[in-house]
């Protein structure tokens, strides 16, 4: 636990879990500093922006909505979606500091205008004469690296590609980011 004291208020932090439920119990010895939520007034009176009678009837009908079982849905909604932002992150940080191309974070459709430097711009298809987009060839190759040193490192050159069909995605990503 530790205070922060300013001109303006005193505000208390505190870390004990037991403590805080004990202080969330006694809410009347404890008001919350409804002042700090003004801004969310915008939206209505809501738990936040009131006390008393009209923080009950907010919480009343919250209440079911702000549960355990949904706190835990909403828990496992949330990590595919971080992996996911994760994934896009680490793709960016490679593909600036190891092919010294920026993308953006969410990819933005861009016009096509025939200069070289197209091949790195995000778009929604690859350029001609190419399978991937430079953002979908990384990470196609970051995903399924074994599959893609299988099919350009260990299988022999002189072995048609049509006999392997199943590594045809794998052999373009790599042609792709060759190019």
């Amino acid at each position: 636990m530790y205070m922060a004291v300013t001109a303006e208020n005193i505000v208390c932090h505190i870390a004990d879990a037991s403590v805080v439920s004990q202080m969330c119990n006694a809410r009347q010895s404890f008001r919350k500093p409804i002042w700090q939520y003004g801004f969310l007034k915008l939206y209505g009176p809501n738990l936040l922006t009131c006390e008393d009678q009209a923080w009950a009837h907010h919480r009343r009908h919250t209440a079911p909505t702000f549960n355990e079982k949904n706190s835990a849905l909403v828990w496992e909604e949330s990590i595919p979606s971080t992996r996911g932002d994760l994934r896009k992150f680490s793709l960016n940080v490679l593909s600036g500091a190891g092919f010294g191309v920026k993308l953006p974070f969410k990819q933005l459709p861009q016009e096509s205008n025939d200069d070289p430097n197209d091949m790195f711009k995000v778009t929604a298809k690859p350029p001609a004469g190419f399978s991937f987009t430079f953002r979908s060839a990384v990470a196609y190759m970051n995903l399924r690296i074994m599959a893609v040193v299988l099919a350009t490192m260990i299988i022999p050159k002189w072995i048609p590609r049509s006999l392997i069909p199943w590594l045809k995605s794998d052999f373009e990503a790599h042609r792709d980011l060759e190019a």
